[in-house]
């Protein structure tokens, strides 16, 4: 029984977070951060360098947006 409660909270709180979820990439610092590591950019301080430089190999991946 403890299983099945747990199952149905872990079930209820995934499918009220996909549904919130932005269709697409948003404006604000996702999209900044996209952009500069397509770039290899920079951004608003603190700048997040690593994260640009390891973010930009997957820019290479042929998936859509």
């Amino acid at each position: 029984m403890e299983r099945l409660i747990a199952l149905s909270t872990g079930l209820f709180a995934f499918m009220h977070f996909s549904a919130s979820l932005a269709p697409s990439v948003t404006g604000e610092d996702s999209g900044e951060l996209i952009t500069a590591a397509y770039f290899l950019g920079i951004v608003h301080p603190p700048g997040y360098p690593l994260w640009c430089m390891l973010a930009h190999p997957f820019t290479w991946l042929p998936w859509g947006d």
